[in-house]
């Protein structure tokens, strides 16, 4: 499928607040090519700063479907800047699906992160993400906390909304979403829900250690999850709270895997943690 390309692809817009919220459709570089995004930039605040928040879509979706788009308009009516992006081989994005993995979507993630800290106004920094994108947050999250960079100072809130965890276990147990294989010998290309899975996805789910990785982060954190998830059985949502004691957890007993049951009220919990956090 081919995307329309409003500039020149490569091309990152110079990003700047100004007296109206905007929502600026951009490029941004990622680990392995250019990704399709989204700025959502409210009004500026007294000091002209405001903080920014990284929203990270699921696997097989993007950066405009909901919780995302929900989430980043939220926020910028309560003064505080977003950003939604296609991982690499997702929506308008650069690379193939086949080619996507848990890890070079985390490199895409600390792409995205870096440049969003490199903005001269944006103050303190959140990252978000649903399903397989809770967990791209979450080894982030990690990985900054552990790295004592300039940016981990700045890393004020981590929300998780239904974050996938299992992906190891099911990598591990050889089934994919109901597509099954040998797992000690994983498939070129596995089919699943009429996508193509590379066999590179596999081997590195295998190898992920995603509640280690995020036990290193010790600030604010919020995990939602729905007690229905037929996908993300809930338990891999509590247990990011018994390695982040300090994890606000909030289990929804009549949402799934989707978290669409009641937009309004869950999108109001995630927005209202990344306030409380942030401004």
């Amino acid at each position: 499928m081919k995307y329309p390309r409003l500039f020149p692809p490569g091309k990152t817009k110079e990003i700047r607040l100004s007296e109206k919220p905007q929502t600026i459709l951009t490029w941004l570089p990622g680990a392995g090519g250019m990704l399709r995004a989204k700025v959502f930039l409210p009004a500026p605040g007294p000091d002209g700063k405001c903080p920014m928040v990284i929203i990270m879509h699921g696997i097989m979706t993007t950066k405009d479907v909901y919780p995302q788009p929900a989430i980043a308009k939220a926020l910028q009516a309560k003064g505080i800047a977003s950003v939604t992006f296609d991982f690499n081989g997702h929506g308008g994005s650069y690379g193939k699906f086949r080619g996507m993995t848990v890890l070079n979507e985390k490199e895409d993630a600390l792409k995205v992160i870096g440049y969003a800290a490199s903005l001269p106004f944006v103050s303190r920094i959140g990252l978000a993400g649903h399903s397989q994108g809770g967990v791209v947050a979450a080894l982030c999250a990690g990985e900054i906390a552990k790295g004592h960079c300039e940016i981990a100072d700045r890393l004020a809130a981590v929300l998780l909304m239904a974050p996938a965890a299992v992906c190891r276990d099911d990598a591990l147990n050889g089934n994919i979403m109901g597509a099954t294989f040998d797992p000690s010998e994983p498939p070129d290309i596995l089919k699943v829900m009429m996508h193509e899975l590379g066999g590179d996805y596999i081997r590195v789910a295998q190898q992920l250690d995603i509640y280690g990785e995020a036990a290193d982060y010790h600030g604010p954190m919020c995990v939602i999850h729905g007690e229905k998830d037929g996908t993300v059985p809930v338990r891999y949502g509590k247990m990011f709270k018994s390695v982040c004691p300090q994890c606000d957890l909030h289990i929804l007993p009549q949402e799934g895997h989707l978290l669409n049951g009641d937009k309004t009220g869950v999108c109001s919990m995630a927005t209202d943690f990344l306030v409380r956090n942030l401004l």
